[in-house]
């Protein structure tokens, strides 16, 4: 599974400057690029059948700082544990893209 982009920098609410958000999505994209070449990778030299699943684009406009955010932040507390972890709607957004890609592996068995 990857993980989807945490802000929206167009959005009103800058919970942090726009610039750190821009850096923390390009972060983001490039641990979901590791993620995606260490799958590639596993299925290549190791023969298994993994897969990356990509999320950015189901959690688009669900950002943390989006009017209906999919994904939790605390202005309040910065530190709390689950901020940037999925809202109830962010963990139904991941199971159906688990749902989604499982079929799919499982057919080409």
């Amino acid at each position: 599974m990857g993980y989807p982009l945490l802000f929206d920098p167009s959005s009103s609410f800058a919970p942090i400057p726009v610039a750190n958000q821009i850096l923390m999505n390009q972060a983001t994209l490039t641990v979901n690029a590791t993620i995606a070449a260490a799958a590639k990778t596993a299925n290549t030299l190791y023969g298994t059948d993994a897969r990356y699943v990509d999320v950015s684009a189901r959690f688009s406009g669900h950002a943390v700082n989006s009017p209906d955010p999919w994904l939790q932040l605390d202005v309040n507390d910065f530190m709390a544990d689950y901020n940037f972890h999925p809202t109830p709607e962010g963990h139904r957004a991941y199971a159906a893209a688990v749902l989604e890609a499982v079929p799919a592996q499982l057919a080409r068995r």
